[in-house]
């Protein structure tokens, strides 16, 4: 997905996601970045990019937090807000030393936030870890 493709995918992706909607499916992206698209090719982050893609397709968002290319806590804050109104209602939780799983977790549920966390770890701890953390900061 680039601006050269962006036309073409908005319309694959609006039937895809027309089609979706008579059968009560969302069909929404990850945030998994556009296959190495950069801000400066782009003139945005690829979040924001991809953002308009799935709003001009009436399509969905499943964020996932990890790969939303935040490189601090206010960058995946931004993302997070920004694609929150598109959102299915389901978003890809992990770790990351680039911002503060729960001051993330608490943000998102201060925009209202009301979908499920899917954790995405390697491992079986980590699972655990990401869990434990979650849930100390939902209170």
């Amino acid at each position: 997905l680039n601006k050269a493709t962006r036309a073409n995918a908005v319309a694959a992706w609006k039937a895809m996601a027309d089609y979706g909607r008579s059968k009560n499916v969302k069909v929404s992206a990850e945030t998994r970045g556009l296959g190495g698209a950069t801000k400066q090719e782009l003139g945005m982050l690829p979040w924001e990019f991809l953002a308009g893609v799935i709003k001009d397709a009436g399509a969905y968002s499943n964020v996932d937090i990890g790969n939303v290319g935040a490189t601090t806590q206010q960058g995946v804050n931004d993302a997070i807000k920004g694609l929150m109104p598109t959102s299915s209602g389901n978003m890809h939780i992990k770790s990351s030393p680039n911002w503060d799983i729960g001051a993330t977790v608490r943000f998102t549920e201060s925009l209202g936030y009301k979908g499920l966390y899917s954790i995405e770890v390697s491992t079986h701890p980590a699972v655990r870890i990401v869990y434990n953390t979650i849930l100390a900061n939902l209170a």
